[in-house]
């Protein structure tokens, strides 16, 4: 009898390990495309990335990128990349909210709805360079109606650099969650916003600025002499408690800025808006002065209340003792100023351009005006403030004409 083997089994395939991923050829797409399932969403569904490149080894590696991030815990939450950018964008804006200051947060908003129009109906994964492109052109032309006379305007430079802004950063997300392969808003150059000469009050306007806070029945009109006399920022004040106050020694300490409110209490971003923002400087009696009225309003306030008066050290604060709101108190100087007919394109900040503005021009050096001011260096000061600068410079000629007619005179006396 003959001896014959029995055949072998067929091979098993193997069983991918979870977390292991796949790689697979797609004829269609001509790209090799892994996939990594790294857990679930908040809705319950599958989270599963992708990645993609023309070749194997180089997918692999990105695959291997997404797993090391998952195992470190840097991965993050995020979408697949396979929802569309308008899809992508709302889940980002809520994945924000909390995370930055009022103003921040709706510029955010205002560029995700001026973008989705635009590149909303493409799939985050799939969106290209020469979509951004043409997104910044669109917004370029772009017009809108502004007031009761309906005036078209077009967006502001500045504006649409706050779109790009804000579509670079929603994909760096996507770019370190893995949900897309590269943020293409970083390989095209940022829209340009060109340099604006800050516009302050004109000095002859400066005296009926501070006439028109001391006369005014508003009661916030010592939070804008106090932006006068320190040049600080709307945050900045708003977020002034009163043990920055040092009303023996005449100093003023800025240690963070007011981002916001939430259910009636102060949300603060400390240590300010930049690394130079905490900052001591000296007051002026004249400041001091209106600090103190603004510390006797409020302690009758506070006493008229008694119990429900929210109590939370803020130096400038709702008759209530809540937080103020930082657009209204922009609109409220707003109107303070224009029934004294005196013009303030933006009228917070503009108190802080007078500040520099006056600083300057009464001679003090522009390292102390920049320190002050919280600006990082003297020269962006000099810079920015180039209208003082300038009559510094004619004042300057003056002097030095004076000093040398009085040694000529001297000399001439003397021989």
């Amino acid at each position: 009898m003959t001896g014959t083997s029995d055949p072998k089994p067929a091979r098993k395939a193997r069983k991918r390990a979870d977390g292991e991923g796949t790689i697979r050829w797609n004829e269609t797409r001509k790209l090799f495309v892994a996939r990594i399932m790294v857990g679930y969403r908040p809705d319950g569904k599958p989270d599963v990335r992708e990645v993609k490149s023309k070749k194997k080894g180089e997918c692999r590696k990105k695959l291997d990128a997404i797993k090391v991030r998952m195992a470190d815990g840097s991965l993050g939450d995020a979408k697949s990349g396979r929802e569309t950018v308008t899809e992508y964008l709302d889940w980002w804006l809520t994945s924000i909210d909390g995370t930055m200051d009022s103003e921040s947060l709706r510029r955010h908003r205002d560029g995700v709805k001026r973008m989705k129009p635009l590149i909303g109906r493409h799939k985050v994964a799939d969106l290209r360079p020469e979509h951004v492109v043409s997104m910044l052109a669109t917004l370029r032309t772009t017009t809108y109606t502004r007031g009761k006379a309906g005036q078209a305007r077009t967006l502001s430079p500045r504006t649409i650099r706050y779109c790009f802004v804000t579509l670079r950063k929603a994909l760096d997300t996507a770019l370190r969650s893995g949900a897309v392969a590269r943020n293409v808003a970083r390989v095209i150059e940022a829209p340009v916003v060109p340099k604006v000469e800050v516009v302050a009050h004109r000095t002859d306007d400066m005296g009926r600025v501070m006439e028109t806070f001391a006369t005014s029945d508003d009661r916030l009109a010592t939070l804008y002499t106090l932006a006068v006399f320190t040049g600080c920022r709307r945050g900045e004040l708003l977020g002034l408690k009163w043990d920055d106050v040092d009303f023996e020694a005449g100093l003023l300490t800025i240690r963070r800025t007011l981002r916001g409110a939430k259910d009636g209490k102060p949300d603060f971003r400390e240590g300010g808006k930049t690394a130079r923002s905490v900052r001591t400087f000296k007051l002026s009696p004249d400041a001091l002065t209106a600090l103190s009225i603004q510390k006797d309003r409020q302690d009758s306030e506070r006493e008229a209340l008694g119990d429900a008066y929210a109590d939370h050290d803020l130096v400038f604060a709702t008759p209530l003792g809540t937080p103020l709101d930082r657009d209204n108190v922009t609109k409220r100087l707003g109107r303070v100023l224009k029934a004294a007919s005196i013009p303030a394109a933006r009228p917070f900040h503009t108190l802080r351009h007078d500040n520099a503005t006056l600083s300057l021009l009464a001679g003090v050096n522009a390292k102390t005006t920049a320190d002050r001011l919280g600006h990082h260096s003297p020269a962006f000061t000099l810079e920015r403030y180039t209208h003082a600068v300038r009559e510094l410079d004619d004042d300057a000629a003056d002097r030095l004409q004076a000093v040398l007619r009085e040694a000529r005179r001297k000399a001439t006396d003397a021989s």
